[in-house]
């Protein structure tokens, strides 16, 4: 999975140009909170097709809906949110070596932080 502004990079779009392509549906992409990630094979195919030139056209801006992507991205969550759960914390991921798993790992661990947070806060304890 990759951050808009590292889709942007491989793409040599700005990131504005990414979130547009997203909104109109011709990159799909899944919203953990409030960052979108972008599967790395969707940025590999648009980079081997022969995109249409220019700007997509003004629609009405859709999240993607319910598809596959997203039951996997639900699923790498959920399993993500339990190694987190079991790992020590942000000292022990900050120990892995792969960048990329790295930075996801992070996205992951401060999204469950916020949720954990944010139910100390409607139980009126933080």
């Amino acid at each position: 999975m990759l951050s808009v502004k590292q889709a942007a990079e491989k793409l040599q779009v700005t990131a504005e140009r990414v979130r547009q392509l997203i909104y109109a549906g011709a990159l799909p992409a899944v919203k953990f909170d409030r960052v979108w990630m972008v599967p790395e094979y969707a940025v590999e195919q648009r980079l081997s097709s022969q995109p249409k030139p220019g700007r997509p056209s003004a629609t009405k801006r859709s999240y993607p809906q319910e598809n596959e992507i997203t039951t996997l991205c639900r699923n790498l969550y959920e399993e993500s949110k339990q190694l987190i759960e079991g790992c020590g914390g942000l000292p022990s991921i900050m120990t892995i070596s792969d960048d990329r798993t790295r930075q996801f790992m992070v996205l992951i661990w401060g999204f469950i932080t916020q949720e954990k947070q944010q139910q100390l806060i409607d139980a009126g304890i933080f």
